[in-house]
């Protein structure tokens, strides 16, 4: 058997894993712009599903209202 090695990197020696973990996480890893892309996204999401909740409970409670004055009716 033998191995090719077709690419190194020199590191300090005092670096620890910290350094080379994120050159090689950065084709797996989200660019900045990208991350903040998709949190926002997210918040925008969440406070929709939170709008869409509040307003239903809106309506349950106009519902609810509406049955108690037709039953005292």
């Amino acid at each position: 058997d033998t191995e090719v090695i077709t690419a190194t990197e020199v590191t300090p020696g005092n670096s620890g894993d910290a350094e080379v973990a994120e050159d090689l996480l950065t084709d797996i890893l989200p660019s900045e712009a990208e991350a903040e892309a998709e949190a926002e996204a997210e918040a925008e999401a969440e406070a929709e599903a939170e709008a869409e909740a509040e307003a239903e409970a809106e309506a349950e409670a106009e519902a609810e209202a509406e049955a108690e004055a037709e039953a005292e009716a």
